[in-house]
C-alpha cells in the first residue's frame, strides 16, 4: 500500500521521497556527489545506521535530481516474521521519518506543494488521532460518558473505513485489519519521536550489516 498509494502519488511530481534500497536504482553520477555524506550521516552526534533509503533519496532530490516510481518492478525482500520484529521495524521507520524532517524540507523546497503537504499529513495524522483518543475520556469525565463515547465511535468509524479501503484495494479481507493496526501503532510513533536520535535496530543487527562493517574497516 505504501508503494501503490504514497509513492505513486509522489511520482506524479517525479519526486518519490523514500526509495527503499532493495527496490531502487540510482545513476552513479548522482551518487558520487553525496555518497560520502550518506555513509557518514550522524544525528545529534550519533551515527545513523537505519533509515538509509529515506536519507539517500532526500539527498538526491535536494541536489536537483528526479525520483520516479515504476509500478511493474518486482523484487524480493525479508519481512518481519514475528510481532516483535514488526514493532521494531515500525519504530525504525518512524525514527528515520522524524529524523529526516530537516533534510526533507530542503528536498521539497522548490518542488510541488503537494510533497510538503504529504510529509506534514503523515507527521500530524498520528498526533491528531492520539489527541482524539485522549480527548474522549477527558470529555467523558467533564461532560458525561455519552460525549466521550461519541468521540470513540468517530475514531472507530475512521479506523473501519481505512481498513475497508485497504481490503478493497488489496482484494484481500485480511487487509481489513490495517486500520486497527495503524491505530495501535500510534504509541510507537510517539516513542519513535522522543527516541529519534537512536539508531539501534531493537534486536541483534542482521549479520550482513555486521559483516559489511568489518569489510569497511578492513578497507580503511
Amino acid at each position: 500500500m505504501r508503494f501503490e498509494q504514497e509513492r505513486a502519488a509522489q511520482a506524479r511530481f517525479r519526486s518519490v521521497l523514500c526509495c527503499t534500497g532493495l527496490f531502487s536504482l540510482y545513476r552513479r553520477s548522482a551518487l558520487e556527489k553525496c555518497w560520502g555524506d550518506y555513509l557518514n550521516q550522524t544525528f545529534r552526534g550519533r551515527e545513523c545506521n537505519s533509515g538509509g533509503g529515506l536519507h539517500l533519496a532526500t539527498m538526491i532530490l535536494a541536489d536537483g535530481h528526479l525520483a520516479l516510481y515504476q509500478p511493474d518492478a518486482v523484487a524480493n525482500t525479508e519481512v518481519p516474521e514475528t510481532v516483535r520484529h514488526f514493532v521494531w521495524q515500525q519504530v525504525r521507520w518512524w525514527r528515520s521519518f522524524y529524523r529526516e524532517l530537516g533534510w526533507v524540507r530542503s528536498a521539497t523546497r522548490d518542488r510541488h506543494w503537494y510533497l510538503a503537504f504529504d510529509v506534514l499529513a503523515r507527521g500530524l495524522l498520528p498526533l491528531l488521532l492520539a489527541s482524539m483518543l485522549l480527548l474522549a475520556p477527558a470529555e467523558g469525565v467533564l461532560i458525561g460518558l455519552g460525549a466521550g463515547m461519541r468521540n470513540l465511535k468517530l475514531v472507530a468509524v475512521l479506523v473501519l473505513i481505512y481498513g475497508s479501503l485497504a481490503a478493497g484495494q488489496a482484494r484481500d479481507l485480511r487487509f481489513f485489519r490495517v486500520g486497527v493496526v495503524e491505530a495501535l501503532l500510534v504509541p510507537l510513533q510517539f516513542y519513535a519521536l522522543v527516541t529519534c536520535a537512536r539508531s539501534d535496530w531493537g534486536r541483534r543487527e542482521p549479520r550482513r550489516l555486521v559483516e559489511g562493517g568489518r569489510l569497511r574497516s578492513r578497507t580503511r
